[in-house]
């Protein structure tokens, strides 16, 4: 139950007796009838009109309008009320009733109820509520009769104002009054087909809460809030209303503004309001009162974490560099609607900036670049209906992508210069990020750029302005080593970028002067680069040649000496490879350019230089070594010329994958155990190997000597625990590439 207007009342159905205990049919005087509902009733004659309803009756006194009064009303009693009334002017008059009790009301013009204006006769404690028009300025009387053996009642006369032509229902209208912005609330009860009108100052583009709880069983029809008393001019409205039901009306203009609230049919409504003004910007409204200022945003993509109430909003700040890149990503691990996010370029949020949906390191941001040196305002909104949220944001600053590398980058970052020849630049790209280097270039002298990720993948591009709108080539294989070349077409910088494709990107990239191919190399590439020196017997040397590239190796080799020349592919990549006498490759001693890796055996003429040639059809990263072929071991003198040593095989493991050059053998060993049953297996993607199985590194006891067509498999039980020797060989002139492993059946 709700106080109302600091007075305590009836609640519907359960009401509370505050009037003093009068007998009532016991003819005692209680005295004091003049005055106003504050003393006891004085006994009368009853009225000439009354007399079919009751056989006593008693002179409550003059009553002043909009008060309530409490009494207590006998069975077959009248209590008589007078009230001054207005010609022209609306009354009604609303009585509650204690459960239990019974009263019919009557209003007449004259003390002796000869001449009724309006009567209201509910069964039962059913609330009473009787509305007439005054036909001339003078005294009005109520009488409430008693229909149970003791009534409490409360009531009151108020004037009514014409209703809102808007809102049909209103069969009466009360004036509640001004409600106060951010004051105390108002109580009161809204009667049956009765409407109550306030009003209240509103603000030019202002947002308020206007707050309505009810208590009881039954609810009120409808709450309207409008710029003007007909309705005609509605802002917000309710028709379905709960027990707390809450409305966010917006104002446009400095002025009146009403709130009605409508009764419901046959039952009364007891009720509270309160009004409060909200902060919001004014482009925030639809979905936010308050507004909290949170700070600044972060500009490195670290998380700030909150939580957020409904109709609540968290202003951030941004403090923009002209022409940057900004992304501000939002996310919530709550359940329901996601959290709104709303960027503006003024505090109102009038002035929505327009973004583009851009992820950073796997997080969604909205991106946009700011046109000046200004404040953005960023705004977190919940759903209309959701509670309380928690959510993270945060921002980055960065470069915007070049023009030209919209599509693989969504920002960019300026990494520094690269010098044709000089040091490798390390670092890391996130997914959509691009590194970008400047490299001081001459007219007509021709470049090579490497990019080579060693964790994730990367795009290459290359061009003449830093928009990258005048291309100068690009690399963007699937995956792996991306490389390029060109020719400066004039002396000044040209511009490179490094796209990465995956978060966390670990890559390093390169520059390097190239020329023209040799002569006996130019159907290979368009460019060619001097790698260097290779040593003989030092061990591996990797490398990477772009599509159009080949990279020049030399060694020095001796007269009569066999060398093993080994070129192996990184990622399955397929370089090709060229042997010559001389540097112009006019001299051509063999070539491999067979799928996957290749080998070259050949015995050295005199003592000179030689010169290498890698080249492949795509981009090509791989490892080379020069080694002195040794001499076959006896058993296999009558086989092979040379032997290239691959090492040991671990039984059950992943087969190994080599070439065996014409006229060299490629061996190997593992260790197996006495009575254990082996199967040695040689699969073949090109040529035609063989194998040969002993019990010595010398080969002179072979267990087999295997040449069928197209592969190998060899299954034997050791007789003993020790080493065994596996020789694998191209039956044919042709190099062959195979696969070997040994396993236990």
């Amino acid at each position: 139950m709700l106080p109302i207007r600091g007075e305590l009342r009836w609640s519907w159905r359960r009401h509370i007796l505050i009037a003093c205990a009068v007998a009532l049919t016991s003819g005692a005087g209680c005295g004091g009838g003049s005055g106003g509902g504050g003393g006891l009733p004085d006994p009368i004659d009853v009225p000439a009109g009354l007399t079919v309803h009751c056989s006593a009756a008693f002179d409550g006194g003059k009553i002043p309008l909009n008060t309530f009064i409490d009494a207590t009303v006998a069975d077959d009693v009248c209590l008589i009320h007078r009230f001054d009334a207005t010609q022209g002017v609306q009354y009604s008059v609303q009585v509650l009733i204690a459960a239990g009790g019974n009263v019919d009301v009557l209003v007449a013009s004259n003390g002796d109820f000869i001449d009724l204006v309006t009567a209201s006769n509910f069964f039962g404690d059913t609330p009473e509520s009787a509305t007439f028009s005054a036909g001339a300025t003078q005294e009005y009387v109520i009488a409430y009769i008693g229909r149970a053996s003791t009534s409490d009642i409360s009531t009151r006369v108020v004037q009514n104002i014409p209703s809102p032509t808007g809102e049909r229902d209103c069969m009466a209208t009360v004036d509640g009054g001004e409600l106060s912005t951010d004051g105390t609330p108002v109580s009161d009860i809204v009667f049956p087909r009765t409407c109550v009108l306030y009003t209240f100052e509103g603000n030019a583009d202002s947002i308020y809460k206007l707050t309505a709880t009810f208590a009881g069983d039954t609810l009120p029809d409808a709450l309207h809030v409008a710029r003007d008393r007909d309705l005609t001019d509605v802002i917000d409205s309710r028709v379905f209303l709960e027990e707390t039901t809450t409305l966010y009306p917006v104002t446009d203009a400095d002025q009146t503004f009403y709130i009605v609230l409508v009764g419901e049919f046959s039952e009364l409504s007891t009720y509270e309001l309160a009004l409060t003004r909200g902060n919001a910007p004014v482009g925030l409204f639809d979905r936010c009162h308050m507004a909290e200022d949170s700070g600044p945003i972060t500009t490195d993509w670290s998380p700030i974490t909150a939580s957020l109430a409904r109709r609540t909003c968290h202003i951030y700040a941004l403090s923009s560099v002209a022409d940057l890149l900004y992304v501000i990503g939002l996310t919530t691990s709550s359940f329901g609607t996601p959290p709104e996010l709303r960027i503006a370029s003024d505090a109102d949020f009038r002035n929505l900036v327009t973004t583009t949906t851009e992820p950073v390191e796997g997080i969604s941001g909205e991106a946009f670049v700011a046109g000046s040196a200004q404040t953005f305002h960023i705004a977190v909104l919940t759903s209309a209906l959701d509670a309380t949220i928690d959510y993270d944001i945060r921002g980055l600053e960065s470069e915007p992508p070049p023009q030209g590398l919209t599509f693989p980058c969504n920002r960019s970052r300026a990494a520094g210069s690269l010098v044709a020849d000089g040091p490798t630049f390390n670092g890391t790209l996130m997914a959509n990020e691009c590194a970008t280097f400047t490299l001081d270039t001459l007219g007509g002298v021709s470049y090579t750029i490497s990019a080579l990720p060693n964790a994730g993948s990367v795009f290459l591009y290359a061009s003449q302005d830093a928009e990258h709108t005048q291309s100068l080539g690009s690399s963007v294989n699937f995956s792996g080593p991306q490389g390029l070349s060109f020719t400066a077409p004039t002396t000044g910088t040209v511009h490179i970028a490094v796209a990465g494709r995956i978060d966390g990107t670990a890559f390093s990239v390169s520059a390097a002067t190239a020329a023209a191919p040799p002569a006996g190399v130019g159907s290979y590439c368009d460019f060619a680069v001097d790698a260097g020196v290779l040593t003989v017997d030092g061990g591996p040397a990797s490398g990477f040649a772009a599509a159009d590239q080949c990279n020049l190796y030399a060694f020095s080799g001796t007269n009569g000496t066999s060398y093993t020349i080994r070129l192996t592919e990184v990622d399955n990549d397929d370089p090709d490879l060229t042997l010559a006498s001389d540097a112009a490759f006019s001299a051509i001693i063999q070539e491999a350019t067979t799928p996957d890796g290749d080998t070259i055996v050949f015995t050295a003429s005199g003592d000179q230089p030689f010169y290498l040639a890698v080249h492949g059809f795509q981009s090509v990263e791989y490892t080379i070594e020069v080694m002195v072929s040794p001499s076959p071991p006896a058993g296999l003198a009558g086989r092979c010329s040379s032997v290239l040593d691959d090492g040991i095989l671990v039984v059950e493991a992943p087969s190994v994958r080599q070439s065996a050059a014409p006229d060299q053998c490629v061996v190997y060993s593992f260790a197996a155990i006495s009575g254990l049953s082996y199967t040695v297996t040689v699969f073949t993607s090109r040529g035609n190997p063989g194998l040969i199985v002993a019990d010595g590194a010398d080969f002179t006891s072979m267990l087999t000597n295997q040449t069928t067509s197209g592969g190998e498999v060899y299954t034997f039980t050791a007789a003993a625990t020790q080493d065994f020797y596996l020789a694998v060989f191209a039956e044919t002139a042709t190099t062959t590439d195979f696969e070997i492993f040994v396993e236990t059946p």
